[in-house]
């Protein structure tokens, strides 16, 4: 590749670390808790059919507010790895970009010597 290819890509590599590095920050920052329902309690009605209906239906909305419970703890520890992963990529890349700079600009610099003398 030539001087200006290179250059450009050096630039597309910081860019892209940087983008991760901000996405990373994002999935640490942003607030995922949302109101997934809330516990309902037993009750006793004076006919027998409306109290099995009634604790039925609190068991049930009880069991499903504890599923998401577990669903939103599964998707923050899934958001807070990502953000990890994208925040060590990101890094990584942006480190090599620059390598790959300034290993550019030693080559300018040589090649400018070489025709110099």
């Amino acid at each position: 590749m030539n001087s200006k290819t290179n250059k450009i890509f050096n630039y597309a590599l910081v860019g892209v670390g940087v983008v991760s590095i901000v996405f990373a920050v994002l999935c640490f920052v942003l607030n995922t808790d949302f109101d997934y329902g809330y516990w309902v309690s037993a009750e006793v009605y004076g006919g027998d059919a409306y109290t099995g209906i009634q604790n039925a239906a609190a068991a049930t909305a009880n069991r499903v507010d504890g599923l998401s419970e577990n669903v939103a703890m599964l998707a923050k520890s899934i958001r807070m790895g990502l953000g990890f992963i994208l925040l060590l990529a990101g890094l990584l890349i942006v480190l090599y970009g620059i390598r790959k700079m300034m290993e550019e600009k030693t080559n300018e610099k040589q090649a400018t010597v070489e025709i110099e003398e």
